[in-house]
């Protein structure tokens, strides 16, 4: 969603962590498949080195630690930090999801009914 209003979220410098985070996550939700190889291509400080001596890994080789936490953590709050406080952006050029553009068109008619009774005492 970010991407659709023009921010790369991978030029913030609290964004390897984050992905990191990401994938982790996924891995503990969904054991084996593309997020556990993506994190030992990517982050193979998170698996500990195979009981079975291959450089063969599954989900209960991964490790993290309660520095990588409190790293996520600070991760989290940089990134709350990195983001611009204002981003302008066209809304007639901007491609967001479906249902996100419901949901936002019906919240700006909310908003406008919302002006609408207090500005008449309604």
């Amino acid at each position: 969603m970010l991407e659709a209003i023009g921010l790369d979220l991978s030029a913030l410098a609290c964004y390897p962590r984050i992905d990191a985070m990401r994938l982790v996550v996924n891995v503990f939700k969904h054991g084996e498949g593309k997020s556990l190889d993506d994190l030992q291509l990517r982050y193979p400080e998170f698996l500990r080195a195979s009981s079975h001596g291959w450089n063969l890994f599954d989900d209960t080789d991964m490790e993290v630690s309660d520095v990588h936490v409190d790293d996520f953590a600070a991760s989290i709050e940089l990134f709350w930090r990195e983001l611009p406080a204002t981003v302008k952006f066209d809304e007639a050029n901007l491609d967001v999801p479906d249902d996100f553009a419901k949901a936002w068109n019906k919240d700006l008619e909310a908003q406008k009914v919302s002006r609408f009774v207090k500005q008449h005492d309604i």
